[in-house]
């Protein structure tokens, strides 16, 4: 018990710095963790920030963890990682195929400035009346392609 309260004061002092320069972040921390009002945060009431990697990380649930566990964990959270890109490079690789189709005009493989121009002209002429409307030229707010994109020249 006297290690956990040695603790626990070693924790609050190197942290009181932190919990001095912005109070309402360490006050949700303290109300978060605090379990029994006291406004202070016991070794007991303590959570590291990585107790479910911890428990995921222990392969065979045996409340321990081997060098050989926490590689393995790495390996398949690096794996799923992997995944989730490759799914992400082939929905971006759909959506490119399906713009550049749409602006190969003439269907020869080979998009030029003018269809790439014709192309852009015709997106943005949503009535397809020919011409460009003030109303057209707004931007629709919800439409993320373009947002916080900078033209380039």
């Amino acid at each position: 018990m006297k290690y956990k309260l040695v603790t626990a004061s070693l924790l609050l002092a190197l942290t009181a710095p932190a919990i001095a320069d912005d109070d309402r972040p360490s006050t949700r921390i303290i109300e978060h963790l605090d379990q029994n009002g006291d406004g202070m945060i016991t070794l007991d009431e303590f959570r590291g920030p990585r107790d479910g990697m911890f428990v995921h990380a222990d392969i065979n649930g045996d409340g321990a963890v081997t060098r050989e566990e926490i590689k393995t964990h790495r390996d398949q959270m690096m794996a799923e990682r992997q995944t989730q890109q490759a799914d992400r490079s082939a929905r971006q690789d759909a959506r490119m195929e399906e713009m550049f189709t749409s602006m190969d005009i003439n269907g020869d493989g080979v998009v030029t400035q003018e269809e790439a121009r014709n192309a852009a002209f015709n997106r943005m002429d949503r009535d397809g009346d020919g011409v460009l409307s003030a109303e057209e030229l707004k931007r629709p707010r919800h439409d993320k392609r373009h947002s916080g994109r900078h033209r380039q020249r």
